[in-house]
């Protein structure tokens, strides 16, 4: 009698929703099935020692679970390489502004110097503001290319991929205020060394509007570093988020 009365719950709430439950316990706890179906917790695991047609349904879901940790194994190595690449590409893009600016600065001593006869001191001081430009540059994307980017080191990378951030973000405060010094030389050296108004004008309108260009270019790369820069972030707290659902499974 004691035993019919435990297995009261299991003729109306379990077996005849069998099928029902083999469908739950696909995408649903243990837990949260007993509570779908009304039955508690420990009910439910005494059906399972005590009736057969769980037999069928553990190793249901042992295979369930044992294919569904294959599949979030297989997308950590999907995500884990598409940090790979995210890193990497922030690595790569380094090289040819660099180089843009070695050559803007071999470009701008000559031509400050040798055809408009600016200072010296004007046409060095552009020349090494390019270049450290340049180099600076390179040394922040080339430091990704460093990074040794594995599951054990996740928080490793997300800090240089922060520290990159950082330093796009706040570039301005250090460049606005050297930017702005050479571009009060610049109109003294230009209004010493270019008498003719006709020739002054032809200079303001080309300088200004290579200092509008340029000023879009570097914005623009800005805004693309951070935004390349949150995006590996972002894939990052999602292949941790991953993990820690698969360990806690």
């Amino acid at each position: 009698m004691g035993n019919k009365h435990k297995d009261y719950k299991y003729f109306t709430h379990v077996k005849p929703r069998f099928a029902e439950i083999e469908e739950l316990v696909k995408t649903l706890s243990q837990e949260q099935v007993a509570r779908y179906i009304g039955i508690s917790k420990t009910t439910w695991f005494e059906y399972r020692k005590r009736h057969q047609e769980f037999d069928d349904l553990r190793e249901q879901v042992s295979l369930l679970k044992n294919k569904l940790d294959a599949q979030a194994i297989l997308s950590q190595n999907s995500m884990l390489n598409a940090v790979r690449k995210s890193v990497s590409k922030l690595g790569r893009s380094s090289w040819q502004i660099s180089l843009m600016r070695f050559l803007g600065a071999a470009f701008c001593f000559w031509a400050f110097y040798c055809y408009l006869d600016f200072s010296l001191w004007f046409a060095i001081f552009t020349s090494v503001m390019m270049t450290v430009a340049g180099a600076f540059h390179m040394a922040i994307h080339r430091r990704m290319n460093n990074v040794d980017i594995s599951r054990r080191n996740l928080l490793e990378v997300a800090n240089e991929v922060i520290r990159f951030r950082h330093i796009y973000t706040k570039w301005p405060l250090y460049c606005v205020p050297i930017l702005m010094i050479w571009l009060f030389w610049l109109v003294f050296e230009e209004a010493l060394m270019i008498p003719s108004d006709s020739l002054r004008d032809g200079f303001y309108t080309g300088g200004s509007f290579g200092l509008i260009i340029g000023g879009i270019i570097g914005l623009r790369m800005r805004r693309k570093g951070i935004n390349d820069a949150t995006k590996v972030l972002e894939q990052i707290r999602e292949l941790q988020e991953s993990e820690k659902l698969l360990a806690d499974k």
